[in-house]
């Protein structure tokens, strides 16, 4: 099964069970920049959390102009209700309808790229476990 998705600043190719991200010109250099950075906001947050409400990402290329991460057939289309977006330990969600699949009736974080995202923590309970 192969598709194709777009944002504003990438293109996400689909091939079986993989959501190739890349760059996208559609709007110009500065929104092309801004999608290798989302990759490399992806692979990143990836890296540093490997928190289940992410979709995994396998590969990043070189300065972020490719991204391999799980695809997930199930896509929201629509927005998220409040409760939905609590259940997330994360600030800052893009809730454009889009970015958020079910997996198993688990909701999963499939485009985490903006830079305006982060990880909740506690620092208490962080400091708890070393």
């Amino acid at each position: 099964m192969i598709g194709v998705g777009r944002g504003v600043s990438r293109t996400a190719i689909l091939i079986g069970p993989y959501a190739i991200k890349v760059p996208s010109f559609r709007h110009g250099a500065r929104y092309f920049v801004m999608g290798m950075l989302g990759n490399i906001l992806e692979r990143d947050h990836w890296r540093m959390s490997h928190h289940p409400q992410l979709a995994p990402v396998y590969a990043c290329g070189p300065l972020g102009l490719w991204l391999v991460m799980k695809r997930y057939t199930v896509v929201l289309d629509r927005l998220l209700t409040p409760e939905e977006q609590a259940s997330f330990p994360f600030m800052n969600i893009d809730n454009n309808g889009a970015n958020v699949a079910s997996d198993n009736g688990k909701l999963v974080l499939i485009d985490y790229g903006n830079t305006g995202w982060y990880l909740v923590v506690d620092p208490l309970q962080d400091m708890e476990e070393l």
